[in-house]
């Protein structure tokens, strides 16, 4: 699939940095990746430990793509939660102009888009080896949220907002952590650690936390460090300073999304403040991270989920 090499694009500014002009798509990507980093850097900057919690915690399940009936998935799951929250929209449903024409909708005066990222591998076929060979295409796309769009009556759309509902043990967290099939041990009541060695998740008495909901997102974080495990993902981010900010940024961003999923309000965990400079810094130096991290931090929650529902299944049938 050909690119287009040019885009005549309009100023977009963040945080006083301004791209504008005739670019090439590698360097409009870029800054696009320079931007949200820069975005995620100041508000880790502002908030502190905080960083992550604004962004989550608006009801919903997350930003949900109208023309598949998905959630989006990885960065954009981020971009769009930020944006979601920053404007104080009520609705999760996101489109492309388009899209919302097709369904009889415009776009109301004085709206801006935002701007959403394709990534994938494409395999193909060398025509002179014969080999397989690949290529990581990436394009960008513009979409409004359903509250920036009226119909011919000036009217917003209305959607069936669906709440999911799960069975309650201890927590949510709890019940969704057993039927993942996670070992929980409660043998040290000062931290909060998964250890690979043993391929347990140690907890804190949910008593000790300052609210339930603080409990939960501290061991739905546990839990995504738990999917690394070689007979699982198999994740290795490095064993280095910047690897083990890498996996804790998954941890962190993974815990948001099954937050959102459980509809379970995020509270970070106290000792976040101590990664925050990590954070930074890696930020800073690999613009490209947040965007690992969260793709990591989908595919530990899709693992997850899909192993949830696997336990469920186990539940109903044998009872």
């Amino acid at each position: 699939m050909a690119y287009r090499k040019t885009y005549k694009t309009k100023a977009d500014t963040v945080r006083g940095e301004t791209f504008s002009g005739k670019v090439s798509k590698a360097e409009r990507v870029a800054n696009m990746k320079l931007a949200v980093a820069n975005k995620i850097r100041h508000q880790m900057l502002t908030a502190g430990k905080d960083w992550l919690k604004n962004w989550v915690t608006v009801p919903g399940q997350g930003p949900l793509s109208l023309s598949t009936g998905k959630n989006y998935r990885g960065i954009n799951w981020l971009i769009l939660s930020m944006e979601r929250v920053a404007n104080g929209y009520s609705s999760d449903k996101w489109a492309t102009l388009p899209q919302w024409n097709k369904r009889g909708y415009k776009i109301s005066k004085g709206e801006k888009s935002t701007t959403v990222v394709l990534y994938k591998p494409v395999v193909y076929q060398d025509k002179e080896t014969g080999e397989d060979k690949a290529y990581s295409y990436f394009d960008m796309f513009y979409v409004f949220n359903a509250d920036q769009v009226i119909d011919e009556n000036g009217e917003k759309p209305a959607f069936d907002e669906a709440v999911p509902e799960f069975s309650q043990d201890e927590t949510l967290a709890d019940d969704f952590a057993a039927r993942c099939g996670a070992s929980i041990t409660y043998g040290n009541p000062n931290s909060a650690f998964y250890a690979p060695a043993v391929d347990t998740i140690n907890m804190p008495k949910s008593g000790q936390f300052n609210s339930p909901e603080a409990y939960q997102a501290t061991l739905l974080h546990e839990l995504t460090h738990w999917t690394k495990h070689p007979s699982r993902l198999d994740r290795n981010l490095g064993r280095d300073r910047k690897g083990y900010a890498r996996e804790e940024l998954v941890a962190e961003l993974g815990a948001a999304m099954l937050c959102g999923v459980l509809n379970i309000s995020l509270e970070p965990r106290e000792d976040h403040a101590k990664y925050l400079n990590n954070w930074i810094e890696l930020l800073k130096d690999e613009p490209d991270a947040i965007f690992k991290a969260a793709a990591k931090a989908s595919e530990a929650t899709d693992y997850l989920l899909e192993l949830s529902e696997a336990g469920w299944d186990e539940v109903t049938a044998a009872a």
